[in-house]
Formats: structure tokens, C-alpha cells, sequence
């Protein structure tokens, strides 16, 4: 049982939020409660300065140890509630939960403006159904384009045939069996079975078909492996053509997709709330993504990033300039300066509002998305700019979704089940694996590790 101030208005609405989650595991009493709190060991005064939680053995907890608690039996903030527990983050939680103890009408009143009027958890089940949507319709737009060119990039008589590439790692004289199975490793793909003109017309076309299933929510799971194995296939044995930032991206947004996608089989309005690590995880993927596209300008050594004139040449002198680009590359110079110094700002400051309350969220997507479409009009950088914003939706929760799209989002459970618990671990792992993880340096003076010297 947590006893708080029930005539603190930001007391009663945190109460609010953890009941939505915590369901019949704590009971919420004000301690203005004629019942006799004192026999529980409580003081009104020590409730009025802190709430406290009454354990089923009777221990008394207060403060944020309480919060803490509380936390660790409410879904999706379990985390949370361990890591307020642990030092030092405990004694940092004890000083902050003091000062907003002693300034509750103030942190009420931020709390209603980062987080509106509504006191409902938090929820991404419509996001998360949105999301899985649009990188259907990503790996749609990938998998044509790509059918058009595959003969003449990798067919038998095209600029780099995968079946040639594939003979030669096969065939090379000396290489023992555990050599081969090496390069097996190395190249994970499905052509090593048959890399023919026919079979690579027919993966391309096998994609397309397993990306209208997955933005129709038909077994989205095994959609998504089955798009995650083909598009393996062709980075991995396409070498320069296919080892672009968008083909990794796209890998590693669709291996993430695994970890939000429900376990229905048939098409259905959403039913599951994806687990909170997992949209953490895709919410960090789209932070690195835009954060380090800026940090990158700025350690280009390039002047015109520092002095602010770059985008008085990007607009001319991109790859594919569309019509657009050209009337945007005419205006003065002092647009193009304060364009130079806005995407800056959206992309060095602007991504740590992924990790803000909901309508700082809200802001970083529209700030975010709307970068995303500037570049989309004056440049053509084919799918990669629609994989960028369909990333910037995990930053979305339902409520404003919910104006805009036929569901209602589905009540949370008060208790995962194993398999979600099993595949929350596996987000937590590796949303923590990529805080620390750095990309090795090249071997051998060779950009690429699939990329031998033929």
C-alpha cells in the first residue's frame, strides 16, 4: 500500500499513472484518509513529507526507495525501478526526489506542460503498428528498385555477377574446408545455393511480395526475418553497390522490428504493446542515426560546415539534385547560412528529445520528420530519407494517433508473459550493448571486410 498526499496535485497525478500499471499489486490511499494509517506504522507528518509504502511483511519505505519500488511492479518501468535502486543513482534519486518534494506546485505544473492534461500511461501500440507499416513499404520501394537493376549489377553478365563472386570464395585453391566455412560466416547469403539470373529476379520479387505481407500485418515476425535474410543476402554478396549507410540502416532497423512486432498471424488491429526496451532500442537507432549525421559534418574538417556556407554548395553539387533543389540552390545567401546553421541544430540538438517526456517527443518527431522531407524535395537518396522517417514514429506515443488512425490502442497487462519478458531482455541487451559498442578499424587497408582483392 503507498500512502501519499492525495491534495498534492502532482502527487495524485504520478498516483494516476503508476495505477494504470501497477493494477491490484498496490493500493493508492491519501493519507487524509480517516482510516488509521498510524497503526501501520506511519506518521501523518512523515506522509505528508514523503509518500511511503507499506511492504506485505510490514517494512516502511519513503521516498524514492518507495518510488522505486513501486516502479519494479508496474510493466514497461521495471527498469526504471531497479536502476533508481542501484548507488549512485539512488543517493541522486533521494537529493532530486527532496527537491521536488519541497516544490510540488512548481513540478506540477511542469509536469502538465511536458506531459498534457492526460494522465494515462504512456503507450506505443498504434506507433509501434504504424512503424512495422511503413518499413513494409520501405522494403517494398528497396526490393523493386532493386529488381530492376539486379541483372545488370549482379546477373551473369552484369558489372559484378554474384555467382562469379561467390566461385571465386568457393574455389580458391588452397583453402581448406574450415577456410570455406570461414567465408560462409563472412558472407552469409542464400546464393551460395544458387546465384543464377532466374534466382536473383526471383529473391527480388520474393521481397516485394514479403513487404506487402508485413504492411498488411500478416505474420509480421516471420515477414520480417524472411525480409532481413533476403536483403542479408544481397549486402553482403553485392560488395560496392550495396554498402551504402542506408542498406546497414535498413538492416539494422528491420532486425530491431523483430523485437516490436506482435505475434499475430492474421491481419488485426493492434493488440500488443510492444515492450518499452524494444522502443527505447528503436528510438536510439533513430537518435544515432540523426546525432551522429551532425556530430559527422562538424569532424568532416570540412570550413564550410564551421563558417555556415555548406548549404550554399549542397544544393548543386549533391549527387541527385531534384527540380526543387535547383530553386532552393537560387535563394540569397543569407537563407542558405541560416539553412546551414538549422540543420545543425536539428541534428546535434534536436535527437536527445527522443528521449523526452511525451511532448518534447512529439516536437523531436515533427522537428525531425520535417528535416527528412527538406532533404526528401531537393534530393533523391532513394529510400534512405522514408527509412529515416519511419524510424522518427517510435518517438510517437497513441494518444495523438489515436485522432488520426480507426483503433483504440489495447489496455495494458499487468503481467508480461515469457515470451515478452524473454524479448524485453533481448531489447535491454542490445540497447545497452550499443551504448558501448564501436565499430572495428579497417583491416588491411580494405573499407570492407566482404571485399577482397580479385
Amino acid at each position: 500500500m503507498l500512502v501519499y498526499d492525495g491534495r498534492c496535485g502532482f502527487c495524485a497525478r504520478s498516483v494516476r499513472r503508476w495505477q494504470a500499471r501497477t493494477g491490484q499489486d498496490v493500493a493508492y490511499v491519501p493519507f487524509q484518509t480517516p482510516l488509521p494509517i498510524e497503526l501501520l506504522g506511519i506518521s501523518r507528518t512523515r506522509a505528508h513529507a514523503a509518500v511511503q509504502l507499506v511492504e506485505p511483511d510490514g517494512r516502511v519505505t519513503s521516498g524514492a526507495r518507495a518510488v522505486s519500488r513501486v516502479l519494479r511492479r508496474a510493466p514497461g518501468r521495471r527498469l526504471a525501478g531497479a536502476l533508481l535502486a542501484v548507488p549512485p543513482v539512488s543517493l541522486v534519486a533521494e537529493l532530486v526526489y527532496g527537491i521536488v518534494a519541497r516544490h510540488r506546485p512548481v513540478f506540477g505544473r511542469i509536469d502538465r506542460w511536458l506531459f498534457g492534461r492526460s494522465v494515462a500511461p504512456s503507450s506505443s501500440a498504434l506507433a509501434a503498428w504504424l512503424f512495422l507499416s511503413g518499413l513494409g513499404l520501405v522494403h517494398l520501394f528497396a526490393f523493386r528498385s532493386l529488381r530492376v537493376q539486379v541483372l545488370g549489377l549482379y546477373g551473369s553478365n552484369g558489372v559484378l555477377p554474384i555467382r562469379d563472386y561467390l566461385e571465386y570464395l568457393r574455389l580458391i585453391d588452397g583453402r581448406t574446408p574450415e577456410e570455406r566455412r570461414e567465408w560462409y560466416r563472412r558472407v552469409p547469403t542464400v546464393f551460395w545455393i544458387d546465384a543464377s539470373d532466374r534466382t536473383l529476379v526471383a529473391a527480388c520479387r520474393t521481397g516485394e511480395a514479403l513487404a506487402l505481407v508485413l504492411m498488411l500485418g500478416v505474420a509480421p515476425r516471420l515477414a520480417l526475418v524472411g525480409l532481413f535474410g533476403l536483403y542479408l543476402s544481397f549486402v553482403t554478396a553485392g560488395r560496392d553497390f550495396m554498402a551504402f549507410q542506408w542498406d546497414s540502416l535498413l538492416l539494422e532497423t528491420t532486425l530491431a522490428a523483430l523485437l516490436v512486432a506482435p505475434s499475430a498471424l492474421v491481419p488485426s488491429a493492434p493488440r500488443e504493446h510492444p515492450p518499452t526496451a524494444a522502443v527505447l532500442l528503436l528510438r536510439w537507432i533513430a537518435f544515432r542515426l540523426h546525432y551522429q549525421s551532425g556530430i559527422a559534418k562538424l569532424r568532416s574538417g570540412d570550413p564550410t560546415w564551421r563558417d555556415r556556407t555548406a548549404c550554399g554548395y549542397h544544393f548543386e553539387t549533391q549527387p541527385l539534385p531534384t527540380r526543387t533543389g535547383w530553386y532552393v540552390h537560387q535563394l540569397p545567401r543569407a537563407v542558405t547560412r541560416w539553412s546551414t546553421r538549422a540543420v545543425l541544430v536539428l541534428e546535434c540538438a534536436v535527437p536527445f528529445l527522443a528521449f523526452a517526456p511525451r511532448r518534447l517527443r512529439r516536437l523531436g518527431f515533427l522537428l525531425l520528420s520535417g528535416l527528412q522531407g527538406a532533404i526528401a524535395l531537393t534530393g533523391n537518396y532513394g529510400f534512405f530519407n522514408l527509412l529515416s522517417f519511419v524510424l522518427t514514429l517510435s518517438l510517437l506515443d497513441d494518444e495523438p494517433l489515436r485522432r488520426l488512425l480507426p483503433f483504440s490502442p489495447p489496455p495494458l497487462r499487468a503481467r508480461p508473459g515469457p515470451i515478452r519478458r524473454f524479448v524485453t531482455g533481448l531489447a535491454s541487451a542490445a540497447l545497452f550493448g550499443g551504448l558501448f559498442y564501436k565499430s572495428p578499424p579497417p583491416r588491411n587497408g580494405l573499407r570492407h571486410p566482404l571485399r577482397p582483392s580479385l
